[in-house]
């Protein structure tokens, strides 16, 4: 800290030197009094000091103005105020300038230089304040005289302000121009024309008036004109140069400023001063402001350019109202023109392919008509060598006050090897058997291939840019848009919907069973999705045709093995049955001829009761020779079954267009059975079920089987239809054997299935449901520890 204070010292003396000078140097143009001179560049030293050097130069400014003001007039007491108030002056000025104008770059823009004069204005008030107070209070100054003291007071630090300190300021900032030889001769001739102007102005070549005092303003030209051509150091250079000329020649009463006393004579002078110099200046500001602006144009330009030519872009824009259409060198290569040829629209649609011209000018004539937007087009273009280019280009419209277009501009880019590279992919995916759809994140169709307009029944055109969701049916579609989210935050290579039927949707409406693909594609781009898409409707016809088969087979077989047991069961108990009908036919007729007694029918009926017991054993040994073996059972799983169920009458719903849907709640346990006679049970109730309905219209055929547990663990299985349900009172009927609500049932199929589930430990139970339709429940108790109980 002691170091860098120390390093400051040299300067604050120097400074104080200069400012000691500079005051005398004043003081000595003094002459309506000792102590206030129209001519005062201590206050632009001063004000200078403060914004280069910063507010710790405040003690050289105020040793100085007491030094040139204890020695000039006044005691120390006045002298000690007239350097208190030079002080703040300066101070109040820095501060101004540093806060609202931009500190040493107060002479980059207009707008600052004009607030660097206010300041300079409002800032002066201070010291003739002071000065010119405190001399009239001690008696060095006369109260009469007072304001024509404070107003040669206050404009001296003014014009100083306005004329020495920019010089200062600007001299203090290194300059980054690079002089050349021509330059260097105007400069030259500048000066050279300044000092001639001015010494014919105000060093008495000329013998001028007051009355013709316009004749000052021809040395502002060639300010002006410096103003114009060089920086603002220039122009400060310049304006001070005509100012010491100026005032040397007035003080020699030369000049249209020559009045009757020098200090009128000088006043006079420095309000013209000021003026020049605030023109000059904000002149000079605002060259430099579009000197500036054009270089960072310029610059902005070349980095536009650069970027453009590095990724293959030609710039344009065209202007509507004048038909003239600019372009860069990049596309003027681009479309074969020359570098200085002239252009308009007309000769840009020349180029164009024949092929695509016509669609091209309706876009022309659509941007004149509906104005602003943005527009994107590809086009083929032919190149003055005959080759054909393909051209991607994008632009965007700009409206006048009118809202009429006014200009367009855009890019435009060769994207022929693009163009090639996806005729070859089309060329490939066209030979696929496959539909072949690609889609982008946002789920629209950017690609398609000839097999998915033969599939989904739409043209190549139509089918681009339409969303993937058009190609599904109506009821997953909204499941679908979520599928396909899930899709591209985890993309992978897969098949959709595994365990799903999928449909498709085709252009008519209709709809038909798919199997599809997913493979996530990588590009510059963006993330997109190319799916294939196989029309799986004859697979799925003979999938179902095997399965009828396969079922009338099995029933075939069932057919036949009831015939067979049938068969045996009536030569086995034919004999008995024929006996027992002989027998009592005897009876009959004895009893109608009166011959039979007691004894003959007793041993009638003793023979009926035998035959009657040896048709229950033949009977019972072929339930026996059906149920042979031990019951199988085994810890089965529900879910399993139900699959397996779902698997067996699929073809069947199909068939009879049945929906059937199932659910098993999480909860639900195994069991202990035989899995082959539980699935006879559902089978048979899913079978019932759908014969009931048949009546009912294809579009409410609704069959829901759902397996959960009760409170106690046990399983419970529910199938309800959408059928007409049973008649009432007839719950318990149900069950009972030979009992069917069917023409041609046999009545034997619940009164089974209840006895299977009896003999698993549960129940079967029926009921009709409140909305319509029959329900069946299947009861079966969870699993024991002891399995042999369970059996």
């Amino acid at each position: 800290m002691q170091s860098r204070a120390f390093s400051g010292l040299p300067i604050i003396g120097l400074l104080t030197l200069v400012y000691f000078i500079a005051g005398k140097f004043g003081l000595m143009l003094a002459s309506l009094h000792a102590s206030a001179s129209p001519v005062w560049p201590p206050a632009g030293i001063a004000l200078a000091a403060l914004i280069v050097l910063g507010y710790r130069a405040w003690p050289a400014i105020f040793v100085g103005a007491f030094l040139v003001n204890v020695t000039t007039a006044g005691n120390v007491a006045t002298s000690l105020a007239v350097a208190s108030g030079n002080t703040l002056e300066a101070m109040c000025g820095a501060w101004l300038v540093n806060r609202f104008a931009g500190g040493t770059t107060v002479f980059n823009r207009p707008q600052r230089v004009f607030k660097f004069a206010l300041a300079a204005v409002v800032s002066t008030i201070i010291s003739p304040a002071f000065g010119v107070t405190s001399l009239a209070l001690a008696g060095f100054a006369d109260w009469a005289n007072y304001g024509a003291i404070w107003l040669t007071w206050w404009l001296g630090d003014t014009t100083s302000d306005l004329l020495i300190a920019p010089l200062i300021i600007l001299w203090s900032i290194a300059s980054k121009r690079r002089w050349n030889r021509r330059e260097a001769v105007e400069v030259g001739i500048l000066l050279l024309l300044l000092f001639v102007l001015s010494e014919a102005v105000f060093g008495g070549w000329l013998t001028i008036s007051a009355r013709n005092y316009p004749i000052a303003f021809i040395c502002g030209a060639i300010v002006i004109w410096t103003a114009f051509r060089f920086t603002q150091r220039e122009t400060a250079t310049g304006i001070f140069i005509l100012s010491a000329i100026a005032i040397w020649g007035t003080l020699h009463s030369f000049g249209p400023f020559a009045a009757e006393t020098e200090n009128q004579s000088l006043l006079a002078l420095q309000y013209w001063t000021a003026v020049v110099t605030i023109t000059a200046m904000a002149l000079s500001a605002g060259m430099a402001e579009h000197g500036r602006a054009e270089e960072a144009l310029r610059q902005s330009e070349a980095r536009t350019n650069l970027a453009a030519n590095a990724a293959n872009l030609g710039l344009w824009l065209w202007n509507i109202r004048d038909d003239e259409l600019w372009a860069t060198e990049k596309w003027r290569r681009l479309f074969g023109f020359a570098e200085s040829e002239p252009l308009d629209i007309g000769q840009w649609l020349q180029v164009v392919h024949p092929a695509d011209r016509e669609r091209m000018k309706q876009r022309v004539q659509h941007v004149l008509e509906h104005g602003g937007g943005e527009h994107e087009s590809e086009y083929r273009i032919t190149r003055p060598d005959g080759s054909t280019r393909w051209i991607a280009g994008y632009g965007g419209v700009e409206l006048d006050e009118c809202g009429k277009p006014a200009f367009v501009r855009g890019v435009s880019r060769d994207i022929t090897g693009r163009k090639l590279a996806e005729e070859k992919f089309q060329l490939v995916l066209d030979a696929a058997p496959n539909a072949m759809i690609m889609v982008d994140s946002a789920g629209v169709i950017t690609f398609a291939n000839a097999s998915a307009t033969t599939v989904f029944g739409y043209s190549l055109s139509e089918l681009i840019g339409r969303h993937i969701e058009t190609l599904i049916p109506e009821r997953f579609r909204d499941r679908h848009v979520g599928d396909r989210k899930g899709f591209l935050s985890e993309p992978s290579s897969r098949a959709m919907g595994a365990g799903r039927d999928l449909f498709g949707r085709r252009k008519d409406g209709s709809e038909f069973p798919v199997e599809v693909g997913l493979n996530p594609i990588h590009t510059t781009e963006g993330l997109f999705v190319l799916a294939s898409v196989i029309d799986i409707t004859a697979r799925k016809q003979a999938e179902l045709e095997n399965q009828l088969r396969n079922m009338e087979l099995a029933r075939v077989g069932r057919v036949a093995v009831m015939g067979e047991l049938a068969a045996s069961l009536a030569h086995e108990v034919n004999n008995p049955i024929g006996a027992i009908v002989a027998n009592a036919r005897a009876a009959q007729r004895s009893i109608a001829a009166g011959k039979i007694g007691t004894e003959e029918l007793t041993e009638l009926l003793t023979d009926i009761v035998a035959d009657g017991r040896r048709a229950g054993e033949v009977i019972q040994g072929i339930r026996n020779m059906v149920r042979k073996g031990k019951p199988r059972r085994a810890l089965i799983q529900i879910g399993d079954i139900i699959r397996e169920l779902l698997r067996i009458v699929h073809a069947d719903a199909i068939g009879r267009e049945i929906e059937v849907t199932a659910e098993v709640d999480s909860d639900t346990g195994p069991v202990w059975g035989d899995p082959v006679q539980i699935l006879q049970v559902l089978l048979n109730l899913a079978i019932n079920s759908f014969e009931a309905m048949t009546a009912v219209p294809s579009d409410a055929r609704r069959l829901a089987i759902h397996a959960g547990c009760d409170g106690n663990g046990d399983i419970l299985i529910s199938m309800r239809d959408s059928g007409p349900g049973f008649p009432s009172g007839m719950r318990e009927q149900l069950f009972e054997a030979f009992f069917s609500t069917k023409a041609e049932g046999t009545g034997m199929g619940l009164a089974i299935s209840r006895s299977i589930i009896k003999a698993h430990g549960g129940t079967l139970s029926g009921e009709n449901c409140d909305d319509g339709g029959a329900c069946f429940t299947v009861h079966l108790p969870r699993p024991k520890e002891d399995n042999s109980q369970a059996a």
